[in-house]
């Protein structure tokens, strides 16, 4: 005979495994759900490949080996040729006030006007000058300009006085510069140190009579000799008219000539 303890035991062992199917059958339903409730991803696709419009395999550029040179373009980076130019010039044909110039005068070109004032007719030069610091850098590959023109550097060499000798120089059809009395501004130069220079135009100055020396230098010999306004006027005047650029200036101040001066040019 079943005691009631007994009975109690046995309906709460049943009521237990009652409840363990319950939460097993819950179980399967909750994993069935969500199995059919997400689907498998799928591994995505390549993506479609891209080709540019006009493009075809061919054209694309092989890519070069990892060991193969580049080839040579011929200049070197940051190699490249720089233009040369003159300094500036501060003359002004039209406005002579205060300058020292070189001219050149003509026989008769140092006369009284109507007016009984002493004027002189003059052609004024000037010759291109270049920094120091330029032509201390410039290199083959490099243009200068020389004479209003381009000059393509394709030599250079500098002898031991400093003169420059641009694609060999006048023996050889190029060209020579100098810094001449040594200031470090170079100027190019012909046989004998010769300027080239380069008219800019003429005019007429008046001759400040009170003031006005000529210095005449031209004759080693001789030594200096001078002369005022009144010995050009004079019918049997003993000066020559041989005033270039080479060896003739004209001392400027207040718009009035005061002096001139020509020195002996080998």
């Amino acid at each position: 005979m079943v005691t009631l303890e007994e009975a109690n035991r046995n309906k709460f062992t049943e009521g237990v495994f009652e409840m363990k199917k319950l939460a097993a059958l819950l179980l399967c339903c909750c994993l069935f759900l969500s199995a059919c409730g997400s689907p498998q991803e799928e591994a995505p696709a390549d993506p479609p490949e891209v080709s540019v419009e006009g493009e075809t395999e061919n054209d694309v550029e092989p890519t070069p080996p990892e060991n193969e040179e580049p080839e040579e373009s011929g200049e070197a980076d940051g190699e490249e040729g720089v233009l040369i130019n003159p300094l500036p010039v501060d003359i002004d044909i039209n406005n002579l006030t205060d300058c020292t110039v070189a001219v050149s005068i003509q026989e008769g070109g140092i006369y009284l006007d109507d007016d009984g004032a002493m004027q002189m007719d003059v052609e004024v030069f000037i010759y291109e000058y270049y920094d120091m610091v330029d032509i201390a850098t410039m290199k083959e590959g490099d243009t200068i300009l020389l004479r209003q023109e381009e000059v393509l550097v394709e030599s250079l060499e500098q002898d031991e006085n400093g003169r420059i000798f641009i694609n060999g120089g006048i023996e050889a059809g190029g060209y020579e510069l100098t810094s001449g009395d040594g200031s470090g501004i170079f100027f190019e130069s012909g046989m004998n140190d010769h300027k080239y220079w380069q008219s800019i135009g003429s005019t007429t100055l008046r001759v400040n009579g009170d003031e006005f020396v000529y210095s005449d230098q031209s004759d080693l010999e001789k030594g200096e000799v001078t002369y005022l306004a009144g010995d050009f006027l004079q019918p049997d005047s003993p000066i020559e008219y041989d005033f270039n650029p080479n060896n003739t200036q004209i001392v400027i101040q207040d718009g009035q000539i005061i002096a001139m001066i020509r020195v002996y040019i080998p």
